[in-house]
């Protein structure tokens, strides 16, 4: 399988660098805030016992996830080891050799390269901005389905670009899947995070269930090291494969994840009004940056998510990236690791250190001048 480009470049930066920009997850808390937060006491937490969950996930765990659904049932959904295999998951069960994918791009490294190996037939849909704002361009979805064409990855709030389609655009992404017989999977891991309250993204899984919704705690949530992640799987017979090939990857969930998975679910409320707010701060900081340097970057504002991209108005960004991280110790992300133009970089907005790495950054440009 390819290597995954995304995680290489952090593996160098993101615990050798000071001042964090790239960074896709939002501020985290720990044990104990997360189990006062959500109704839990951390007698509760010692005295879980550390025997085997049930395959699925146990069943108040499963409700708790159910619950952020309208129309999904505990018994829809399937408790990961941690979100990403749930990309994994389903592409093994769903693909075939010369099946034909098509990706919503820029992508996570994940939800391209796993089916690129298991069917080497992979299209991408671009996104398409105007230099305002970012948009669907549906006569390329059209004209890179096939006769083969089994699945439809997207990604809303989308990463890296932080982008929401319309209510009108996912119902006619749907409306082409059903038309072409094309199952959607769709990564819904900043699911929750919608900058404007009128602009709320519904769930796939609410409205097709022709689909495979997966999220998790990593994002929104400020959790990725509870490794606490989801499918939402409408259809039995998918589910039960689905289950059966988990029982050579993760088998089960960790039992005190099975607890703390619970606290996350009902803290949820609580953790998206201040990461929400973190957020809306640091976006504050970032428009008067850019204001500042828009001879030098063009920057489109996301509509949801913890992370959006700036576009370098001209130089290579993978090459700026490096200079910046290698020089003064800022990171940010060069999103040619997900298969984009090498202008486009991505920033993050979801921790409270945002705001001193800014700083670092402003002063770091007045020093850059070969790019």
């Amino acid at each position: 399988m390819k290597r995954f480009g995304t995680e290489d470049y952090f593996s160098k930066f993101e615990f050798t660098k000071p001042y964090q920009l790239a960074s896709s997850d939002c501020e985290s808390i720990n044990i104990t805030e997360l189990i006062k937060m959500g109704g839990g006491t951390t007698e509760e937490f010692l005295n879980v016992k550390l025997g085997y969950p049930e395959m699925p996930g146990g069943r108040p765990l499963r409700h708790e996830v159910s619950q952020l659904y309208s129309t999904v049932n505990e018994d829809q959904v399937m408790i990961l080891g941690s979100p990403i295999e749930g990309i994994y998951l389903s592409m093994q069960v769903v693909l075939k050799k010369n099946d034909h994918v098509v990706v919503l791009s820029p992508a996570y490294d994940a939800l391209y390269n796993v089916a690129e190996h298991l069917c080497g037939n992979v299209s991408r849909w671009y996104l398409k901005n105007d230099g305002l704002k970012w948009f669907l361009d549906f006569d390329q979805l059209v004209s890179v389905l096939r006769a083969n064409t089994k699945l439809l990855v997207l990604n809303f709030p989308h990463n890296p670009t932080g982008y929401i389609p319309s209510q009108k655009d996912i119902s006619r992404i749907i409306q082409i899947c059903t038309k072409y017989g094309v199952l959607i999977f769709s990564d819904e891991i900043y699911y929750g995070l919608e900058l404007n309250p009128n602009n709320r993204f519904k769930s796939i899984a609410d409205q097709t269930a022709h689909c495979v919704t997966m999220s998790g705690a990593s994002k929104g949530l400020g959790l990725p090291g509870l490794r606490f992640g989801w499918l939402v799987v409408k259809d039995p017979h998918l589910y039960d494969q689905l289950l059966s090939l988990k029982t050579y990857t993760s088998m089960c969930a960790h039992q005190t994840n099975e607890y703390l998975g619970v606290m996350a679910i009902r803290a949820a409320p609580q953790l998206l009004v201040k990461n929400l707010m973190i957020i809306g701060e640091n976006l504050k900081r970032a428009e008067t940056f850019f204001k500042k340097h828009e001879s030098k970057f063009t920057w489109l504002r996301p509509d949801g998510g913890s992370i959006s991209v700036f576009k370098l108005n001209e130089g290579s960004a993978d090459k700026f990236c490096h200079n910046l991280a290698e020089k003064f110790g800022v990171v940010l992300l060069p999103i040619l690791h997900m298969g984009f133009e090498d202008q486009f970089v991505r920033m993050g907005f979801g921790r409270k250190s945002f705001s001193s790495s800014l700083e670092v950054f402003d002063q770091a440009m007045d020093s850059i001048l070969d790019f």
